[in-house]
């Protein structure tokens, strides 16, 4: 009875690893996540401006224009454009690839738009800097499971005596 539940636990656990946070955090952004509306309208001059003397966002890697005069931000895992329509500013990922990859994508657009509404608004009730560690430690527990998994699976065929070590060899 024990055994099943734990079998279950890490079923559940694994799931959650591999697509339940990804689809987790693409709806947060699906629902504008990475939005939020300026105290007035602003041109792109005057948000790359703001931009360049405010960003502190720890993995950008470059501020530019982008081929439409936008402003774009290269981070760690991809290139934020941003985007306002009167005065709601948007930080949009380029997501088109696997489903990790567009959530690391989503995820840090959302981290970049915390940073970035914190220079427009420095009352906001956002904490850019937990965003961020909550970011940074997700990967890491993603990237530590990913090496007890491979241990797990490696003890589990010894144990067993399913594999080369195990009693049946």
């Amino acid at each position: 009875m024990i055994g099943t539940i734990m079998v279950l636990a890490v079923v559940v656990y694994l799931v959650w690893m591999f697509w339940g946070r990804a689809f987790h955090v693409i709806g947060q952004y699906k629902k504008g996540g990475s939005q939020f509306k300026l105290s007035e309208p602003l041109d792109y001059e005057a948000i790359y401006q703001k931009l360049k003397e405010g960003l502190q966002y720890p993995d950008n890697r470059n501020l530019f224009y982008d081929e439409f005069g936008q402003p774009s931000i290269a981070g760690r895992y991809g290139t934020y454009t941003i985007h306002t329509e009167d005065t709601l500013l948007t930080v949009q990922a380029e997501t088109n690839g696997k489903l990790n990859k567009n959530m690391r994508q989503t995820e840090e657009a959302m981290c970049l738009a915390a940073y970035i509404r914190k220079i427009f608004e420095p009352a906001a009730p956002v904490n850019p800097y937990q965003l961020y560690k909550r970011m940074r430690h997700a990967r890491l527990n993603n990237q530590r499971s990913a090496d007890y998994r491979c241990s797990g699976i490696f003890y589990g065929c010894a144990v067993s005596g399913t594999g080369r070590y195990g009693k049946g060899a």
